[in-house]
């Protein structure tokens, strides 16, 4: 069985330095540092050559060549601070220009452990069925084919969950095509910034591409897909299980993937989707504790482990969090709350809505072969905060809305009996 993690990852460690140039020909590529902080607009006539990746035009022989230097951006562009501390968005197309969301299909893949994007396209090559939906991360991946253009900004080491390799980051014409339900299905087409794992991330037992969608980021890591599609407010993710009817092996990641029809959906919404007047979860920014992002979280009022009620004052105070998290088969608990607990059976998590309604959610491994427990070794928090996040073994049938920018979450069953795996 395929056991998917999204905790762990975004380690963001610089990887080790490098100037990389393509074999001798007419036209090269040489990366130069960026300005620390800066977002730099192509247009900008006060723009220099330290803050940009510029494309080298050789002209004569190797050894006794002058050198013109073109900018690579288009108008608009927005280019990168090296510090990754700059608020990045990137220029988008929406196809009909008056759409409000785009429909992203979604179907099961890792023999029914994961849900991936059915379709994207990056630099001109399709990803189809490998890259899982994630909630619990924030970049887009794409496979090493997708290799696009430099994005100034330094190849870093990615830990994806246990299993650690480099990342290469680069920009490229990044096509979100809809679900095809309609004449005038709309389509997302932008300019982004994107990760491509190392062979040994893309085979690891844990790695793999994902499809991130946390939005906000500490300074040190790279920039977040929703970051970079600025209009994008608010998201939806339809999670409806269904068997996969057969495989397919990938060469590039090693990786076999289910085929099936669609079976759930994302929208990206430009518009909020939960209404002022519903009463939802409000969104805890986990960052105050040393988290790399700001998850989909939100504080518990108490938890129930094996019929035993636990409440945060038994814990020394602490709060406990829960993360929703679409790319995490089974449920992860963070190291000091694990030992606490004990072997897991089953376990109930109670939070409290906005108006103090009780919300719950509940597996136990009797009935729900993805009830799947791995101890969370997280490097921050160090004791401040208790941590459990709820992968598919309680996410499956059912609707995960999150209005982003209002820091507000809602939970919504389908009425659909998890499928299970193999």
């Amino acid at each position: 069985r395929h056991i998917y993690s999204s905790m762990g990852r975004h380690h963001g460690k610089p990887a080790r330095g490098r100037r990389r140039r393509r074999a001798a020909g007419l036209t090269t590529w040489l990366c130069v540092p960026c300005a620390p902080g800066v977002v730099v607009d192509a247009l900008d006539p006060a723009m220099t050559a330290a803050m940009m990746c510029r494309r080298q035009w050789v002209l004569g022989h190797l050894g006794h060549a002058t050198a013109a230097w073109t900018t690579t951006t288009t108008a608009g562009t927005q280019l990168l601070g090296g510090g990754g501390d700059a608020v990045v968005r990137s220029p988008e197309t929406w196809d009909p220009p008056g759409a409000r969301s785009v429909r992203l299909p979604l179907q099961p893949c890792f023999d029914g452990s994961a849900y991936c994007l059915a379709e994207y396209r990056v630099a001109g090559v399709p990803i189809r069925r490998l890259a899982v939906l994630d909630t619990g991360s924030p970049f887009l991946n794409a496979v090493p084919r997708a290799a696009g253009e430099p994005a100034c900004l330094a190849d870093t080491d990615e830990i994806f969950a246990g299993s650690s390799g480099v990342v290469r980051w680069r920009r490229g014409d990044v096509v979100f095509p809809g679900d095809g339900a309609g004449r005038d299905d709309p389509e997302l087409r932008a300019d982004l910034v994107y990760g491509v794992p190392d062979a040994s991330l893309l085979r690891a037992p844990h790695g793999g591409l994902f499809f991130g969608l946390a939005k906000r980021r500490a300074p040190r890591i790279r920039p977040t897909l929703l970051e970079q599609l600025g209009s994008v407010k608010a998201l939806s993710v339809e999670l409806r299980p269904g068997p996969p009817a057969g495989s397919t092996r990938d060469d590039e990641t090693g990786g076999s993937t289910s085929i099936s029809t669609d079976a759930g959906v994302l929208t990206l919404s430009r518009d909020r989707l939960i209404p002022a007047s519903t009463d939802a979860l409000r969104i805890v920014d986990l960052r105050q504790y040393g988290a790399p992002v700001e998850y989909f979280a939100a504080r518990a009022r108490r938890i129930v482990a094996n019929d035993r009620d636990v409440a945060p004052e038994a814990l020394g105070g602490a709060p406990i969090v829960v993360i929703f998290d679409t790319g995490l088969t089974g449920i992860e608990v963070s190291d000091g709350l694990a030992e606490a607990l004990g072997p897991l059976r089953q376990i109930g998590v109670e939070l409290l809505s906005e108006q103090g309604r009780p919300v719950r959610f509940a597996a136990t491994r009797r009935r729900n072969p993805r009830f799947v427990v791995t101890p969370l070794a997280l490097p921050w928090g160090h004791g401040r905060v208790h941590i459990i996040a709820l992968g598919l073994a309680f996410l499956d049938g059912k609707r995960l809305v999150v209005d982003v920018d209002d820091r507000r979450l809602l939970v919504e069953d389908l009425g659909i009996e998890p499928a299970a795996t193999t």
